[in-house]
């Protein structure tokens, strides 16, 4: 199997809400797995433990948006670019509200449904392991 299809079989698999994935092609096979709980698996030592300056107060019905793989967390597309999303912000679902860098690769992390950005807890360039809270969001 090519590192590019095994990539784009990760990628898809972390954007899915499927917890297992088996993927055989001749010889060659795949198995991808995620633990489906209900609260944050738990997260390597890479996780932040404080929720960013730029956060608001947690609000009991928002709910969180998790780190899909390892990487490193990014606000935005470019350094030179404002955030895709910011605290009070409406979106929509499907928006953009980051992108993971894993293996040079950037994988977008979008909406699951309409909300409002209520806390952003992973700071930009900060690495994040699988599940880490990302941020809070409120079904609109």
């Amino acid at each position: 199997m090519e590192l590019e299809t095994l990539f784009q079989l990760m990628d898809r698999f972390s954007r899915s809400d499927l917890s297992a994935l088996e993927w055989r092609q001749g010889e060659d096979a795949v198995v991808l797995k995620r633990e489906m709980t209900a609260a944050p698996a738990a997260v390597p030592a890479v996780q932040a433990s404080a929720p960013s300056s730029n956060a608001a107060p947690a609000e009991d019905d928002a709910e969180l948006v998790t780190a899909p793989m390892v990487g490193t967390y990014y606000a935005a597309a470019s350094p030179d670019e404002a955030p895709f999303v910011k605290v009070g912000q409406k979106v929509n679902k499907g928006d953009v509200l980051c992108i993971i860098e894993a293996m040079k690769m950037m994988s977008e992390i979008t909406a699951q449904y309409d909300g409002v950005v209520a806390e952003i807890l992973a700071e930009n360039g900060q690495a994040v392991g699988f599940g880490a809270p990302l941020l809070r969001l409120r079904r609109a």
